[in-house]
C-alpha cells in the first residue's frame, strides 16, 4: 500500500487537484481508514514520509529531525483523522507555493499543525456551499419537474374535456 501513496506517486498521480472540489472528486482513503485497514504506525509512517518530503521541498534551511517530524505526524493523525491523501497532497501543495504564508526558514509543529486546521476550515466551508449549490440546484430542478409535470396534467384535462365536448354533442339532424 506504501508504494501506492508513497509522496512523490501521489503527486504525479493527483496532478489534477488544485482546488477543493478536486479534493473531493478524487477518491483516496482517509487517514482514519488506513489506520483502521492497517495500522497507526503505517500512517504515522506514512505522514513521516510526507513532512521528510516537504522538508526538501520547500528548501529551508532550518529542517526538523527525526523525533520533530514523527511528533508531527502523530499530532496531526490526532488533529485530523479524516483528511485525506488527497488532502495531504493539497495541503503540501498550498504550502510550497505559499498559501499559508511566509515560512522564514524553517518548519515546526506548529506551523505544519496550523496548516491542516486552517485547510480543513476552508475545506467544511467549501463543502457547505458545494450542498446549498446542490441543495438550490435540486429544487429549481424539482421546480420545473414540478412545473412542466402540473402543466403537462393541465394540458391533458383540456384535452380530455374537449374530447369529451366533441363526444357528447348534441347530434343535429
Amino acid at each position: 500500500m506504501l508504494n501506492k501513496y508513497e509522496p512523490n506517486t501521489v503527486i504525479q498521480a493527483l496532478d489534477s487537484v488544485r482546488s477543493l472540489p478536486d479534493v473531493y472528486r478524487v477518491k483516496t482513503p482517509s487517514l482514519a481508514r488506513m489506520r483502521r485497514e492497517v495500522s497507526e504506525e503505517f500512517v504515522l509512517d506514512y505522514l513521516t514520509l510526507w513532512i521528510a518530503e516537504l522538508n526538501g521541498i520547500v528548501g529551508v534551511k532550518n529542517t526538523m529531525n527525526e523525533t520533530q517530524i514523527r511528533y508531527t505526524a502523530k499530532l496531526i493523525l490526532q488533529e485530523n483523522p479524516l483528511i485525506t491523501v488527497a488532502d495531504i497532497k493539497y495541503v503540501f501543495d498550498g504550502v510550497a507555493s505559499g498559501k499559508y504564508g511566509e515560512l522564514y526558514n524553517s518548519l515546526d509543529c506548529p506551523k505544519i499543525c496550523s496548516w491542516f486546521r486552517k485547510h480543513w476550515s476552508e475545506r467544511l466551508e467549501a463543502a457547505e456551499q458545494q450542498s446549498i449549490v446542490e441543495s438550490q440546484e435540486q429544487k429549481m430542478g424539482n421546480q420545473r419537474r414540478s412545473a412542466s409535470g402540473r402543466d403537462g396534467a393541465i394540458q391533458e384535462f383540456k384535452q380530455a374535456v374537449e374530447r369529451y365536448k366533441n363526444e357528447n354533442k348534441p347530434k343535429n339532424d
